[in-house]
């Protein structure tokens, strides 16, 4: 769903348990057009299914690395929103967020 100031994504449409691997990391961020949202400055809230175990980092940084980097850690953090478990959110996305300033 998109309206003018806001974009959702639900990270849920595969029937995985790991989200993984850089391909579907950039074909994601390509489907769900992160970089025209970043552009937009629209928020964007990110949903990860309870049932997804974990994020891989390469596709963690193939789907947000880009937004982390050109917007900067306060920005991204302020503009994407994430809906997920305590341990996705400590294993994978603060982790990420780490790492793609890294690099």
């Amino acid at each position: 769903m998109q309206s003018k100031k806001r974009l959702s994504i639900n990270l849920t449409d595969r029937d995985v348990r790991v989200l993984s691997g850089i391909g579907f990391g950039n074909a994601d961020r390509q489907k769900f057009k992160l970089e025209e949202a970043d552009k937009k400055g629209l928020k964007v809230y990110v949903f990860v299914d309870p049932k997804i175990l974990s994020i891989n980092s390469s596709y963690f940084l193939s789907l947000f690395g880009e937004s982390i980097r050109t917007l900067g850690e306060e920005l991204f953090r302020d503009r994407y929103i994430f809906d997920c478990s305590t341990v996705i959110r400590e294993r994978c996305i603060e982790p990420g967020i780490k790492e793609a300033l890294k690099t």
